[in-house]
């Protein structure tokens, strides 16, 4: 039977290594921009076709002396994949100022002393960094070097294409339609959705255990922006949507709190005693309380026994509790104050779980 740690390091595919690169990138290389093939895709044209970065992340990205990471990666070392990604990383400087290779570290651990060597000295022959990626945490094991390939042109033609990323409008059919038609108006919102954000991105970060928060974007459920702080008891998410979600009916622009909750703390039993109450006093205010596949909304006749009690029949690994701020018509001073309010009260009820 595997070790712990070499459960925690085992990737079943190469995608589940990008949130991990993103926040890496977020937290030592102080990017503000990030992205994935998974969380924002984008591809670059070249020689007649396209390529599409694993992972990117662009620093001081309003400034015109931006730095742009690129990254590619495998889920192995074995066999071609490592040279099938240096091709890839190689490709990517002609665009980026530092590229990165990256791999699972569990994969680093099962070669030879004699191959890791051949392959940091290739990474720093060819200028490319090399990270070792865990379930929490990347590894630098090589800095990059700057690339001498890339031009400048290039590079602001990346550039342009990262920050002027706008998907395709995920919504009911109705909206869909309209803002086709209307792409200017879409584009409008996303703007101004993004600019309050990046507004309250201040408030955010000094009030979070986690320091360093990068705007981040999710096209899963929707055109989603937000702001995330992880932590040992959870995660707190500040969210923006453009065009409402799976829970707005009208599809309004939306701003969000989200206190996502592990399983193993809250099944504590003193915790389930101040989760109860919580949620009690959650429920008056007009709260959606997420038990990752069902929803209980504030409108719902429920009591918050019986969400703890659906909670325990299933095997959710989270539950979330989501508060709306109201942002149409509320003054941007107002809309501040009411996030900081609601951040704290947050973070007080997580001090508060054992």
């Amino acid at each position: 039977m595997p070790s712990k740690v070499d459960q925690d390091e085992e990737f079943l595919y190469e995608k589940h290594l990008y949130s991990v690169v993103e926040r890496f990138l977020t937290e030592k290389k102080a990017c503000d921009e990030v992205g994935s093939e998974t969380s924002r895709p984008f591809s670059l044209n070249i020689f007649g076709g396209t390529i599409r970065p694993d992972v990117f992340g662009l620093k001081n990205s309003r400034s015109k002396n931006f730095t742009l990471y690129m990254a590619e990666g495998k889920n192995t070392f074995a066999g071609r994949n490592f040279d099938i990604c240096k091709g890839q990383a190689i490709t990517l400087q002609r665009f980026a100022d530092y590229v990165y290779v990256f791999f699972p570290h569990a994969s680093w651990k099962s070669i030879t002393k004699e191959d890791k060597n051949a392959i940091k000295k290739e990474c720093e022959n060819l200028r490319l960094g090399l990270l070792l990626v865990s379930k929490s945490s990347c590894n630098e094991i090589l800095e990059p070097v700057m690339s001498s390939l890339v031009l400048e042109e290039r590079k602001v033609f990346a550039k342009d294409k990262i920050c002027n990323f706008f998907p395709d409008f995920i919504g009911n059919e109705e909206r869909s339609d309209y803002f086709e038609k209307y792409s200017e108006v879409a584009e409008s919102i996303a703007v101004e959705s993004y600019d309050l954000l990046d507004g309250l991105k201040q408030t955010f970060t000094n009030l979070m255990p986690q320091k360093k928060s990068a705007i981040r974007h999710d096209i899963e459920y929707g055109y989603e922006l937000y702001l995330g702080s992880y932590m040992k008891k959870g995660v707190i998410f500040l969210s923006m949507f453009p065009f409402g979600d799976e829970y707005s009916e009208n599809g309004v622009p939306t701003l969000r709190i989200q206190r996502r909750f592990k399983r193993s703390v809250i099944t504590k039993k003193n915790n389930l005693e101040t989760l109860s109450r919580h949620l009690e006093s959650c429920i008056k205010k007009g709260t959606i309380v997420d038990l990752g596949g069902t929803s209980y909304y504030y409108n719902d006749d429920y009591t918050a026994k019986e969400v703890i009690d659906e909670f325990l029949t299933t095997d959710s690994p989270e539950l979330s509790i989501i508060e709306n701020i109201k942002i149409c018509g509320i003054n941007k001073d107002e809309i501040e104050k009411n996030v900081e309010t609601k951040l704290k009260d947050g973070l007080t009820f997580f001090n508060k779980l054992s």
